[in-house]
């Protein structure tokens, strides 16, 4: 008896000690080093084909404000598919597909041309932003600014804001608990 419970307290001290060393932040590091901070040739040409500012996440963060559409001082729209933008958004953002831009244009038909517009998508490598930001600007916007660190840098600093779908369906799995802290 004595012996099993010390092997079961040396089981026990092994696994509290030796799970805490584990190579996480080795892990996160190398995953922070292989994070792009540029856009790769074909991104980085239609940035300069469409003549587009790239803003940062600050920047992106006070444009949002209190991260409502009615306390935003600019307008976030998300070029990735609807699936994604569902899954996970920017706060207050709007979703304009680049393969589905005259579908979801219309959202922007009470916008003013001068208006600031923020497109972004999946991060440095992807092409859905620069691609919406140029269809907005040969449609006449004339305030057109690019984040392209996108979805994947604000996942990292940030939260992500979920579609209603997402929400219902956790809450119909019970696998969500939903607060409302009005």
């Amino acid at each position: 008896m004595r012996l099993r419970s010390i092997a079961s307290s040396l089981i026990v001290a092994g696994l509290l000690f030796g799970g805490c060393a584990s190579s996480q932040p080795e892990a996160s590091q190398a995953a922070a080093e292989k994070v792009l901070t540029e856009p790769n040739a074909k991104v980085k040409g239609l940035i300069e084909q469409y003549r587009l500012e790239n803003v940062t996440y600050d920047y992106v963060a006070a444009a949002i404000g209190n991260g409502t559409r009615g306390g935003a001082k600019a307008l976030l729209i998300d070029a990735r598919p609807h699936p994604k933008y569902l899954a996970g958004t920017i706060p207050s953002s709007l979703n304009i597909p680049d393969t589905e831009i005259e579908k979801y244009i219309g959202q922007l038909e009470k916008v003013a041309k001068d208006k600031e517009i923020i497109v972004y998508c999946g991060g440095w490598e992807c092409e859905k932003s620069p691609i919406v930001a140029g269809y907005l600007k040969g449609k006449g916007y004339t305030n057109v600014k690019l984040y392209q660190a996108g979805e994947p840098e604000w996942k990292m600093k940030s939260y992500l804001e979920v579609g209603t779908p997402v929400a219902q369906a956790a809450f119909k799995n019970e696998s969500a608990l939903l607060i409302d802290a009005r």
